[in-house]
């Protein structure tokens, strides 16, 4: 108990110190900023025209390193999405790999999935090794020939967690 007293009275500075480590708490690595942005974007009643998409998100001129995206949109019988949840730089948009929340998923109706914002994060439908790279921008598109319309309680939560410079702007 005594050492307990005495580490919870010692400052920060002192922390810092006698940390290995205080040099990642101290100057994070690559100019990384530590941000705390959320986003929850209601859907219901939104509706995308086959082939097109809802742009949600663009954090441009800075690049999201670290991150996380929750979708409640509507699935087929075999909890497959029928949207597609865009991630990259624009126009550079791949469709990231979604993980399913069963228990709270509807099979037919709506399905909950989640991700992580990272580069490293996998693209869907494409072979492991295949990465989506830098994220700036966020889309909901809809990979069908009919329109849909989104029912109620469809929405996005978007929160983003670390964002660096250097996310260039392409000439569009």
């Amino acid at each position: 108990m005594y050492q307990n007293l005495l580490y919870s009275q010692m400052t920060h500075e002192q922390l810092i110190e006698n940390n290995p480590e205080s040099d990642d708490i101290t100057n994070p690595p690559h100019n990384i900023h530590v941000v705390r942005d959320s986003e929850t974007i209601l859907l219901s009643g939104q509706v995308i025209p086959p082939k097109d998409y809802i742009h949600l998100y663009d954090s441009s001129p800075y690049k999201i390193t670290n991150g996380h995206l929750a979708v409640k949109i509507p699935c087929d019988e075999s909890f497959q999405p029928q949207l597609n949840v865009l991630v990259g730089q624009a126009p550079n948009l791949q469709s990231i790999s979604l993980l399913l929340i069963e228990e709270l998923s509807k099979p037919s109706k709506l399905c909950i999935y989640h991700a992580d914002l990272e580069e490293t994060a996998q693209v869907s439908h494409a072979t492991p090794d295949v990465k989506i790279g830098t994220i700036t921008d966020i889309a909901l598109q809809n990979p069908g020939i009919r329109a849909i319309e989104l029912p109620p309680t469809s929405s996005i939560t978007i929160g983003v967690n670390e964002i660096e410079p250097g996310a260039e702007e392409h000439e569009h």
